[in-house]
């Protein structure tokens, strides 16, 4: 099978996408530099494609060299689109291609990405935490699918990761409340007891809101004088 026929622009452009179509000139222009015409016309064409219809973002593309491949290999650096029990999610994964074997004939080599803000999924199946390589049923089968390429390898991430999330958020913990904010609310509550309470005496009022108006909410415990002492009357 060949590459689809499109026509060719010097411009591809992602609507109201700047950056996803700044990505996208800057992975052609390494396309071209390294791969065969061919080769990266039909790459382009799927990988535009996923852009347009929002299946996933692209960061940036790199030029790979390894050990085992003689070629030159391009690293797409981006997230997948996901929605799961209502929820919409990205998934951040590095896509490793050789960009010179024609019509994807061989699976590229996709590995999951994640930092400190997210933690693993250990129970996800598709996954290799040793890693962090992902390995679908429908990548297992590559050979065997109808004209795989990078257009349903995308599609096919989209499911795997919305029906399984191998990223996982860990739930949110409210801290404590600052100090700052707890010596605040205690003034102002000893402040409006001591004044609903010293209506009879207003000098004691008075001389308790000028002592607070004169500590310095912003230097800890030295701005309470009252967190402690209270007047009696």
């Amino acid at each position: 099978m060949i590459a689809p026929q499109f026509k060719e622009r010097e411009e591809y452009h992602v609507t109201g996408k700047k950056s996803q179509s700044k990505a996208l000139q800057d992975a052609i222009v390494l396309l071209k530099r390294i791969s065969k015409p061919l080769s990266y016309k039909y790459i382009i064409y799927h990988l535009y494609t996923c852009l347009v219809e929002r299946r996933a973002y692209l960061y940036h593309s790199m030029e790979v060299r390894t050990n085992y491949s003689a070629n030159s290999l391009v690293q797409f650096s981006m997230s997948i689109v996901c929605e799961n029990n209502g929820e919409q999610f990205a998934i951040p994964v590095n896509i490793l291609l050789n960009p010179n074997i024609i019509n994807m004939v061989k699976c590229p080599d996709i590995y999951l990405c994640d930092d400190a803000c997210v933690t693993s999924n250990e129970q996800c199946p598709f996954v290799d935490h040793t890693n962090n390589r992902i390995f679908t049923s429908y990548m297992y089968n590559w050979n065997q699918q109808h004209n795989p390429n990078l257009y349903t390898l995308i599609c096919d991430l989209q499911r795997e990761f919305s029906h399984f999330p191998p990223l996982l958020r860990p739930p949110l913990r409210e801290g404590p409340p600052s100090g700052r904010r707890l010596q605040r609310e205690s003034l102002r509550r000893n402040l409006q007891r001591q004044n609903d309470r010293d209506q009879r005496v207003p000098n004691v009022a008075a001389v308790q809101r000028e002592e607070l108006a004169e500590g310095d909410f912003d230097h800890g415990v030295a701005a309470t004088p009252f967190d402690s002492a209270r007047v009696r009357v």
